[in-house]
């Protein structure tokens, strides 16, 4: 090989590697030199990226949201639709709790997982993930209209049994929703679907968020509900609809479609609780919960 071809090759050797040394991420210098990035060019691709960073994160923080909407929506669409499934085996709407002469107790998530939903998943709501279902679950059943199997001092139920037939307004009437329970403070303590009782003091335990939020209580209580030590979820404390989603409870109506509320509007009164669509059908008590947040209103009586 002659010595021009030599010097040929070997500047088109150091041509392409100057090449490829720019696509790595270096830049030819003046004379033939490769140095990297300049500290001030670092800094300007990182503040780009995090001014980007900065534009696309509530995007995502929005999208996500709004999946977790989409798929609470779905599984309380799907209990009350349980709901229906229930009633046309047994002829009545289920009661909240069973209790047993040893201590034990079924409760309706309990008779949903083994008779209907085949599983518990579709009582997970996905914004707060690390909630079971069980008794300080997320969603909560519309007790004291649809199904209460608590004793009264005169020995009967409640408000069981329960028929279909005796709500005339289920797109009017609550069935489930999202539920905060009878208090506000974290942690919140995960019950697994078979627990009965918290491991918590009872001063501790119903200031815990979620707890007994397996049910939900309308802002009056019926007059029948009276002969009784608990009149609410927890004795004097009731258990609220959750402002979990974008400010707002998402609800599953009686007769299967799902819309969402701010709890204070839906507790306003007992029109979306009682099955009629008229909140002075049921007659009710002016009783106050202790817990009653303080920028609530009730106007039923």
């Amino acid at each position: 090989m002659s010595k021009q071809n030599r010097k040929s090759g070997l500047g088109e050797l150091i041509r392409h590697r100057r090449r490829s040394a720019v696509g790595m991420g270096l830049r030819a210098e003046a004379g033939g030199r490769v140095g990297a990035f300049t500290l001030i060019e670092l800094l300007v691709v990182m503040a780009i990226t995090a001014i980007l960073a900065a534009l696309l994160l509530p995007s995502l923080s929005r999208a996500k949201g709004r999946a977790h909407d989409a798929r609470c929506r779905n599984n309380l669409r799907q209990l009350a639709l349980g709901l229906h499934l229930y009633a046309d085996t047994y002829g009545f709407l289920p009661p909240h709790q069973e209790r047993f002469a040893d201590g034990s107790r079924l409760r309706w998530f309990n008779h949903f997982a083994r008779e209907i939903t085949h599983g518990y998943d579709v009582m997970r709501d996905p914004a707060v993930p690390h909630w079971q279902a069980g008794r300080n679950a997320p969603y909560g059943y519309n007790y004291k209209f649809l199904g209460s199997a608590r004793k009264l001092y005169s020995g009967e139920y409640e408000r069981f049994p329960v028929l279909l037939s005796a709500l005339p307004a289920a797109s009017a009437t609550i069935a489930f929703g999202c539920s905060n329970g009878t208090g506000t403070k974290e942690p919140h303590e995960v019950m697994l679907p078979d627990a009965i009782n918290s491991t918590l003091p009872p001063e501790e335990n119903v200031q815990r968020i979620g707890n007994h939020a397996y049910i939900i209580d309308p802002p009056f209580i019926p007059t029948y509900s009276a002969d009784q030590e608990e009149r609410w979820a927890y004795y004097e404390f009731a258990s609220f609809l959750a402002p979990r989603h974008h400010g707002r409870a998402n609800i599953a109506f009686l007769d299967g479609h799902v819309d969402s509320l701010e709890p204070a509007a839906a507790t306003r009164n007992n029109r979306l609780w009682n099955g009629f669509d008229n909140h002075q059908t049921v007659p009710v008590m002016p009783d106050v919960p202790v817990n009653w947040p303080a920028h609530w209103r009730r106007d039923g009586i």
